[in-house]
């Protein structure tokens, strides 16, 4: 026995001496609740395999029904979703047994002990990993307290090895595993089984845990996409040839019956009454460019999809743009876990492919509405939409990180913006159009466009101050571009008449 392991067992020992005094001042917790608790566990059941981690998604809630005496000891049956099931709970000294049977030919298995065997780093236990007597030897790897619901109570980390894998698993006195509080009835299987997930433990009706991580005590199955009810407002930059960064806002507007099925349509406010119909059906999302039903509607988005699948890729050119799936999986994403998927298309006249992310309820990294990027350089080769601010209501979803804040259009990375402060009043405007550039001393070129790109008007500004008269404009939507031709800075502001 080595003079390291000799130490590590006298520490351990001391930490465990000073440790339990302090516990017992603060108050002696129960290992697990009783009836009289009326405790209730939240739980969040994903089912899944190695091609498709995410195929379903369950909550369940376990809670007590009534005290029974089985083989001359009191337990308390468990029911799951107010259905009775083969469990049965008790608690002797700092220790939790379960028993699955009544039969008393079969024993109950030790479920959690809080210092009757385990009370040291080191010690051994035997853990039960599916309600029968298989199961693995339990290291006890760490010990300490923790404010949990008002009260300071035991932690254990235990690591165990199951299938040449180290695993641990995290026990929380008065609570149970925060990966299952009855975890002796399930397979803890990492490659085919379901994952589990403790999301919140309460007593008679109080809340006294709630997982960090989902903040919900039950978890919603995500929809494929944002629908009008959701009232998401997506916020965008839009490069091209002629305007290189302009804001471009998108929002849900109304709903809309269109060939039999309901639609939510999405209005851009570049392009004024241009609009986007799209439809959820179970996992899969669709969309249309018009309310004409001899017009097809294509598919944005199928979380259906798996590993190796191939299909076509939505385009606002109608081309078949072979995609194949090359990852799926799951991601935590603004307060919830979602599926995603990852393939690689490529365009009929180039070899080379291009990778694509999706995940559920969000859409792509890309652009939530896609279509508009494939092909781009059939109209202009410089064209491009980034996003740049996602929200729900007044809550922000989505922000990046590459831009200033989201009233910003101008790119930080690549330094094209002034660096000025710009302001244009009024606007809306009805002849004149007053530009100040704050701290201007370079001389600044200022030019007008329509949204087709066509050059409307162009004048010379050398003060921090001009007016421009537009009364021959007619009433629309209008580009005006600032450009430093000397530092090869611009930034592009949409007027409105």
């Amino acid at each position: 026995m080595s003079k390291f392991y000799v130490m590590k067992r006298i520490f351990s020992q001391i930490y465990f001496l000073l440790i339990i005094p302090c516990l017992l001042v603060a108050q002696v917790e129960k290992p697990f609740p009783v009836l009289g608790d009326k405790p209730e566990w939240n739980e969040l059941v994903t089912t899944g395999s190695v091609v498709s981690p995410v195929t379903n998604i369950d909550n369940y809630t376990y809670k007590y029904s009534i005290d029974t005496l089985i083989c001359g000891k009191q337990y308390t049956a468990v029911t799951i979703n107010n259905k009775p099931i083969k469990a049965f709970v008790r608690n002797e000294s700092r220790s939790t047994f379960l028993r699955t049977e009544t039969d008393c030919q079969i024993p109950d298995f030790k479920m959690y002990d809080f210092g009757d065997e385990l009370k040291t780093f080191g010690d051994m236990i035997f853990v039960p990993l599916d309600g029968s007597s298989k199961g693995e030897l339990a290291m006890l790897t760490e010990i300490d307290s923790i404010n949990i619901g008002g009260k300071v109570r035991m932690r254990y980390e235990l690591t165990f090895t199951e299938k040449t894998l180290i695993k641990k698993v995290e026990w929380i006195e008065g609570i149970g595993s925060l990966v299952h509080p009855f975890y002796p009835l399930v397979k803890l299987n990492v490659y085919d089984g379901p994952s589990y997930t403790l999301l919140c433990a309460s007593e008679n009706g109080v809340l006294k845990y709630q997982n960090a991580q989902y903040k919900t005590c039950f978890y919603k199955e995500e929809k494929p996409f944002w629908l009008f009810k959701d009232d998401v407002t997506w916020t965008f930059v839009h490069y091209n040839s002629v305007f290189p960064a302009v804001k471009d806002t998108w929002k849900y507007d109304s709903e809309a019956s269109i060939c039999g099925q309901k639609y939510s349509r999405i209005i851009f406010s570049m392009f004024g009454k241009d609009s986007l119909f799209v439809r959820n059906q179970g996992n899969k999302t669709f969309y249309r460019t018009g309310k004409n039903c001899a017009k097809p509607e294509y598919m944005l988005y199928d979380f259906d999809l798996k590993l190796g699948d191939t299909f076509n890729l939505a385009n606002r050119y109608n081309y078949k743009v072979k995609s194949k799936v090359v990852q799926v999986d799951s991601v935590f994403q603004y307060d919830k876990k979602r599926k995603r998927i990852v393939f690689e298309y490529s365009f009929p006249s180039d070899k080379s492919t291009t990778q694509m992310t999706w995940v559920e309820g969000l859409g792509s990294e890309l652009n939530p509405f896609y279509m508009y990027h494939i092909y781009p350089q059939l109209a202009d080769p410089n064209q491009k939409w980034v996003p740049l601010c996602y929200f729900q209501g007044t809550a922000s979803i989505y922000k990046n990180s590459s831009y200033v804040n989201c009233s910003l259009i101008s790119d930080t990375k690549d330094n094209q913006n002034l660096g000025k402060e710009i302001t244009v009043s009024p606007n809306p405007f009805d002849n004149d159009l007053t530009i100040n550039v704050l701290d201007n001393n370079n001389n600044l070129n200022l030019s007008i466009f329509d949204l087709r790109g066509k050059l409307l008007l162009q004048r010379t500004m050398s003060s921090e101050i001009t007016t421009l008269e537009l009364d021959f404009l007619a009433k629309g939507v209008y580009l005006l571009k600032v450009e430093d031709l000397e530092n090869r800075k611009s930034e592009t502001i949409k007027i409105v008449k």
